[in-house]
């Protein structure tokens, strides 16, 4: 009997947390239309002559090269990245899409007095990225940082070319992932 309360009990937990799971899906698709508005307004607004867009299914990329953020070696905010970074904030707040803020480097290492190596180079770039967009009304529950140091490399690091294209900041728009506890919990079945 008490195993029969016990299944019953799990199968209405299921089936509620399947129904929220189903109403939060419908209330928040990702939309085709909400990744056009994002990129048709990056584009009115020129910025994407300084970002690269990039489309996917689920997600948005842009790309924005380190010159136009950063000094070489620096995690501090030229005037002219921050900006671009005011500008993309208004953006990205009318979409209402998450978002990641990926710090990337080329394979050179990097010594200094502040960067050990480019471990925390990308991640204090990713981490000055998102506070200057926090800055600029973007919700901190809708955001986070990430290093990656030379681990994602777009080209060979082998060129100065490649080592350029390496250097980079990705801000990654997505849909909010669902609510961790229910994702666990929908892993009963």
């Amino acid at each position: 009997e008490k195993q029969t309360d016990k299944q019953t009990e799990e199968s209405s937990l299921v089936q509620d947390i399947a129904e929220s799971k189903t109403h939060k899906q419908r209330m928040t698709p990702f939309s085709h239309e909400q990744i056009n508005v994002l990129v048709s307004e990056i584009k009115k607004s020129r910025l994407d002559h300084q970002i690269e867009i990039s489309e996917q299914k689920d997600h948005v990329n842009l790309v924005i090269s380190d010159k136009i953020l950063f000094s070489p070696g620096s995690a501090d905010l030229k005037s002219g990245g921050l900006g671009l970074l005011s500008q993309l904030a208004v953006i990205i707040n009318n979409s209402k899409l998450n978002m990641s803020i990926e710090g990337h480097t080329d394979s050179v290492p990097i010594n200094n007095a502040h960067f050990p190596s480019n471990w925390e180079l990308s991640s204090a770039r990713a981490t000055m990225v998102t506070r200057q967009l926090i800055a600029n009304d973007i919700a901190p529950d809708r955001i986070r940082a990430i290093g990656y140091a030379d681990t994602r490399p777009r080209s060979e690091n082998d060129t100065s070319e490649g080592r350029k294209n390496n250097r980079r900041v990705s801000i990654v728009l997505h849909m909010p992932e669902p609510d961790a506890q229910l994702s666990a919990l929908v892993g009963i079945r």
